[in-house]
This record gives structure tokens, sequence and C-alpha cells, in this order.
């Protein structure tokens, strides 16, 4: 559905055998302005520690107001997990 709607092919490779996966494990898409712009893998262990972004696969060299969208987003969803932050400005 993701390519008809998006033109961008999505799967959520959880339970694809390690040596097939394209991507990873828990890779999520980010959607921004309407478009998705990257891929990324989280590593999330408790409350109060920071999202580790492992690995992150831009789809197209974001521009500055979509690098700060998406920063602004991350903020965002930290704050929501409880979590300090997250390592985004090493990707982005």
């Amino acid at each position: 559905m993701t390519k008809a709607l998006f033109d961008f092919e999505y799967s959520w490779e959880v339970y694809v055998p390690k040596i097939k996966r394209k991507y990873g494990y828990y890779v999520l898409p980010v959607l921004c302005g309407g478009k998705f712009v990257a891929r990324f893998e989280p590593e999330y262990n408790r409350a109060g520690q920071p999202l580790k972004i492992l690995n992150w696969w831009n789809e197209s060299v974001l521009t500055a107001k979509e690098k700060k969208t998406v920063s602004a987003a991350f903020d965002g969803f930290c704050e929501y997990l409880g979590c300090g932050g997250s390592n985004i400005g090493d990707f982005i």
C-alpha cells in the first residue's frame, strides 16, 4: 500500500530471516511533509535512557527544513517516551 500511495517500498522485517533482511530487524519509516524521507533502526531499552538510533537511511537528501522538522518530531517522541533525548543529530 505504501508503494501505491507514496511510491515508497517498506516492509517491517521483524519476521524476515536475518539473512534476507534488506535493512534490519526493527526499521521504521520517517514521514515528513507527506512523503517518506528516511528509515531508521532504533534501540530503546529503559525509560530515562536516550533513544539510540543504530542506523539511518535517507531516501533523498534532506532539506534544512526537513531536518529541523524531523529533529523536532524526534524530540517530541523522546519526551513522550520519557527518555533523555536521542542521538538523531549524529544522522541528520
